[in-house]
C-alpha cells in the first residue's frame, strides 16, 4: 500500500486557474487534500470548490482500478467513526477493509479540521449526553462505553496533543486534521487494515449480506459497518438513505443542522457587512438563547449561536450582554456629538454589531440615549431559511434508532452495522459531533468483533 501524502492548497495557489482542474495530477492515491486557514471563506465557498474537484477526480478515474480484496469485515467510509471502528477491530485481531468513493480518506475530517479541529468538550461525563438533545438517552449508552477519556487516550496514542481552549473545547496542538489523518491511517495499515479508494457503494442486499459498488464489483462480507456521514458538505444528496429504505428500514429525511441562516435585509447591506464579526452577543429565538460570536456572510449569519438556536422567524440580539441597559444609556448620554456618534464612540460595538444596529434599529431608537440603548440590548431581526444541507456542518435525520440493537447492529439485516451521522441524532458544534461519531464507531466495532471472533 502506498504511503500517504498531504497536499495543502494555499490562497495564492487556489487563485491560479489551473489548480483545481489539475488536482488529479497532484494528489496521489490515498493522499490528502487540505487548505490553509486563510483560504477558507466564511461561507465555505472554497471548500465547496475543492469538494467538487475531488468528486471530479473520482469520476475521472484518478484511482487506478485494483482487484477487489477478499473481505470478511468491511467498513464503508473513512471518517472518524470508520477509523475508530477499524482501530479496535485490528486490536481484536481482525483485518478490516475500508472503502471510500473518493481517491483519499477522511474528506470531512479534513473539512472540519481545516481551521482548527474541535475533538471533544470539557464537561462532566454526566452532562455530556445532554448536548445530544432528543437522543440523549441513546447517546448516553454509547458515550458510557467509549467516553471522552478513551477518545483522548486514542488521540494521544496517535501522536496528538489534545488541550482545552478558553471555550472549553478540546483542540489538537498541531491545529489541523491532516497530521492526525496521516498517522491514523498509517497505524491502521501497519496493524493489518486495508484501504480501497474509488469504490462507491450503490446497493445493499441481505441473506446473504452483499455490497455492490458503482464499478460493478461486489463483496459478501461476514460483517459490514456503514459510516458514510450525514450528507453535509456534499454537492449531491447521499444515496445511502434510499439503499436503506430499499431494505425496508425506517430512515428519516436528512435536514441541515449547524447551518447558517439568511436574514431579511436589502442586498446592498452585504456590500459593506460581509465578513464582519459580531462579537460577544446573545441570540434569542423560539428555540432558546445562546451567547457567542457570529459572522456576517454574503447571505446572512454564521456562528455557534445561530447553529445552536437558529430557527426561521423572529430573533433578538443583545449586542452588549455584559452591561445593563441603564448603565449603557448613561454611557451614551455622557458622550459627545449626535446619538449615532455617541454610540459609535462609547458603546464599543464590534464592526458587525454596529452595522446590524444601523440596519435594524427603528428610527425612533436614535432619538434618545435610553431608546438606542434599549435597541442595542434587544435588537429584532428576521431569520429566513437555513442554508442547504450541502453547506451545513452536520445533518439531522437518518436511520432510526428503533432499527438498531445495543451494538448498533441493524436488527433486520444480520451482519450490517451503522455508526456516525447516518443514524438519527444531532449535536451542536464544539467537539460533540466527532465525540459522538467515534464513540459509535467503538460500539459498532464491539458488535462486529463479538460476531466474527468466534469464527476465527
Amino acid at each position: 500500500m502506498n504511503s500517504h501524502a498531504c497536499l495543502i492548497i494555499t490562497r495564492q495557489e487556489l487563485s491560479h486557474p489551473g489548480t483545481l482542474s489539475s488536482l488529479h495530477e497532484c494528489v496521489p492515491q490515498g493522499g490528502y487534500l487540505g487548505a490553509t486557514p486563510e483560504v477558507l471563506g466564511p461561507d465555505g465557498s472554497v471548500l465547496r470548490l475543492i469538494a467538487a474537484a475531488l468528486n471530479s477526480l473520482r469520476v475521472s478515474g484518478h484511482v487506478n482500478p485494483l482487484p477487489m480484496p477478499e473481505v470478511s469485515c468491511a467498513i464503508i467510509g473513512t471518517g472518524p467513526a470508520a477509523l475508530t471502528a477499524a482501530t479496535y477491530l485490528t486490536k481484536a485481531g481482525l483485518k478490516p477493509v475500508l472503502f471510500d468513493a473518493r481517491p483519499a480518506p477522511g474528506w470531512k475530517l479534513l473539512v472540519a479540521g481545516s481551521s482548527g479541529l474541535n475533538v471533544t468538550y470539557d464537561c462532566s461525563e454526566e452532562d455530556l449526553p445532554g448536548f445530544y438533545t432528543e437522543r440523549s438517552v441513546e447517546m448516553a449508552a454509547v458515550l458510557k462505553r467509549f467516553n471522552r477519556e478513551a477518545w483522548l487516550k486514542l488521540l494521544t496514542s496517535l501522536g496528538e496533543e489534545p488541550y482545552i481552549g478558553s471555550s472549553r473545547r478540546y483542540f489538537l496542538r498541531n491545529k489541523t486534521a491532516a497530521t492526525l489523518l496521516k498517522s491514523w491511517t498509517e497505524s491502521l495499515e501497519a496493524a493489518g487494515a486495508e484501504f480501497v479508494y474509488g469504490e462507491e457503494l450503490v446497493k445493499i442486499e441481505k441473506d446473504p449480506l452483499t455490497l455492490h459498488f458503482a464499478g460493478g464489483k461486489t463483496i459478501t462480507p461476514q460483517a459490514a459497518l456503514l459510516a458514510l456521514g450525514g450528507g453535509s458538505w456534499e454537492p449531491e444528496p447521499p444515496k445511502w438513505p434510499e439503499m436503506l429504505r430499499a431494505l425496508e428500514l425506517e430512515v428519516k429525511d436528512l435536514e441541515p443542522s449547524n447551518a447558517g441562516y439568511r436574514i431579511k435585509v436589502p442586498p446592498e447591506f452585504f456590500l459593506k457587512a460581509e465578513g464582519q464579526p459580531v462579537k460577544g452577543l446573545v441570540l434569542t429565538t423560539a428555540k432558546g438563547e445562546k451567547q457567542g460570536e457570529l459572522m456576517i456572510t454574503k447571505y446572512g449569519l454564521e456562528g455557534t449561536p445561530i447553529y445552536t438556536v437558529g430557527t426561521p422567524g423572529k430573533a433578538t440580539l443583545d449586542l452588549k450582554p455584559d452591561m445593563p441597559v441603564d448603565k449603557l444609556a448613561q454611557r451614551i448620554a455622557d458622550g459627545r456629538g449626535s446619538i449615532s456618534q455617541r454610540v459609535e464612540h462609547t458603546a464599543k460595538l464590534s464592526s458587525g454589531a454596529w452595522l446590524l444596529l444601523k440596519q435594524f434599529a427603528p428610527d425612533h431608537a436614535w432619538s434618545t440615549p435610553l431608546n438606542i440603548a434599549t435597541a442595542i440590548k434587544d435588537l429584532t431581526i428576521q431569520l429566513l431559511q437555513p442554508r442547504p444541507l450541502s453547506e451545513s456542518i452536520s445533518a439531522r435525520g437518518g436511520l432510526s434508532w428503533d432499527e438498531l440493537d445495543e451494538n448498533l447492529g441493524v436488527n433486520r439485516v444480520p451482519g450490517l452495522f451503522v455508526a456516525g451521522e447516518m443514524v438519527d441524532w444531532d449535536a451542536p458544534t464544539g467537539g460533540f459531533l466527532i465525540q459522538g461519531s467515534v464513540s459509535m464507531g467503538f460500539v459498532a466495532a464491539c458488535g462486529i468483533a463479538a460476531q466474527l471472533k468466534p469464527r476465527l
